[in-house]
């Protein structure tokens, strides 16, 4: 409002001293040098304003460029930043659409005055790399990094080329420590972490980490880490130590069970492995150590075993059931399978479930001395299996 006030009175002024030279019609006369010089009043008065104005540019210029030197830098610095932050809005549309010959020929364009915007180009860069596992081309442009050395994404990069290029695994894993205190709940981080600390076979190492982080992975992910460290276990040794860092919650775990007993059973023998399975069967009935058991060992005294504790554990489950059955078939245990095999809805199974529970009971209508019923289901599971190797 006051720049256009101030515009209203100038406006004014200018008319008012217009309409005076008009009507005040009058000629100046300049002496220089022996010449007499006549200017119309007018043309003097728009002389003098034009050299002021002049005069107040040319102070302006001095001002800026003599007395304060930084105003003039900081303005060509702005105009250099505004070129960098147009290219990285362009290199931020290319990352969103996924257009990474895009980034891999521009990402200089963001370069400048700017680190924080040269760190950000670079970080999109490495980004695009990476989901190509191009790590050689990383160590490339490492080399060619105008930001800080000392920033986030050049020691991850950094770490990730050691690591992966050049196999110098405590560098990396020192550096990646490091990484993980600002950022405790990255997946990233933790997954290279725990696969370096893998390839050194430091387990129980590996072990203390995920438990120490446990609150910032999700709990299926903290489930399949444990699974991964677990089914590294190589030696006797491992899985003492492995198994002592393992929390008691974590060792009622079906799949963590079965995982151990079965490394353990390649280490310290089968019938070890058994011993141990017995217990934790008696303790958790599922159908993961059920499966690893029969598995080991599939003697008519496991089986005896695995049906005792089926029937004391109330366990009525029909994945549980169709696991048994075959074994009931196998060892004859008629009054168990026509006890239970009609408490399975056949529709709801797949195809192959369906004829192999149609063939259990074709073989009890054979036993019950039902020959036609028996034919009828044996054609029904050769019509099924048949059926089967042609979708396959």
């Amino acid at each position: 409002m006051r720049k256009i006030l101030w515009l209203i009175f100038i406006c004014a002024l200018a008319a008012v001293i217009a309409l005076w030279v008009i009507l005040n019609p009058a000629v100046i006369g300049i002496f220089a040098h022996g010449y007499l010089i006549k200017l119309p009043l007018w043309l003097f008065i728009i002389a003098i304003i034009f050299a002021l104005f002049v005069l107040w540019v040319l102070l302006g210029f001095c001002k800026a460029l003599i007395l304060t030197p930084k105003n003039m830098k900081h303005f060509f610095k702005r105009s250099g930043e505004k070129k960098q932050k147009k290219a990285l809005l362009r290199l931020s549309a290319a990352s969103v659409v996924k257009d990474g010959q895009y980034l891999l020929q521009n990402y200089q364009s963001a370069y400048g005055q700017s680190e924080f915007v040269s760190e950000i180009a670079q970080s999109m860069l490495f980004n695009e790399l990476y989901t190509r596992q191009d790590f050689k081309m990383i160590e490339q442009k490492l080399k060619e990094v105008r930001s800080p050395k000392d920033s986030f994404s050049y020691h991850f990069y950094h770490a990730l080329i050691l690591t992966k290029l050049h196999k110098k695994h405590t560098e990396a894993l020192a550096i990646f420590k490091s990484l993980v205190k600002s950022y405790p709940a990255s997946a990233l981080l933790q997954e290279q972490i725990i696969e370096i600390m893998l390839i050194k076979r430091d387990l129980s190492a590996a072990l203390k980490f995920v438990v120490g982080h446990k609150n910032s992975f999700a709990d299926e992910q903290y489930k399949k880490v444990l699974l991964e460290i677990v089914l590294s276990i190589s030696s006797e040794s491992e899985l003492v130590d492995v198994w002592k860092e393992l929390s008691k919650k974590d060792k009622e775990s079906p799949k963590l069970i079965a995982a151990y007993m079965l490394k353990m059973a390649k280490i310290k023998g089968k019938e070890k492995a058994l011993v141990s399975l017995k217990k934790s069967l008696q303790k958790v009935f599922h159908i993961e150590l059920v499966k690893l058991y029969l598995t080991l060992d599939s003697q008519k005294e496991s089986y005896d075993f695995i049906k005792h504790e089926w029937q004391r554990h109330h366990t009525h489950q029909p994945n549980l059931l169709l696991l048994i059955l075959p074994y009931a078939l196998q060892y004859q245990d008629w009054q168990f399978i026509d006890k239970y095999l009609l408490s399975i809805n056949i529709e709801k199974l797949d195809a192959v479930e369906k004829a192999r529970m149609t063939l259990i009971n074709a073989a009890l209508s054979e036993h019950k001395s039902m020959h036609t019923q028996a034919m009828r289901l044996k054609a029904q599971a050769e019509k099924l299996l048949l059926n089967i190797k042609e979708t396959s």
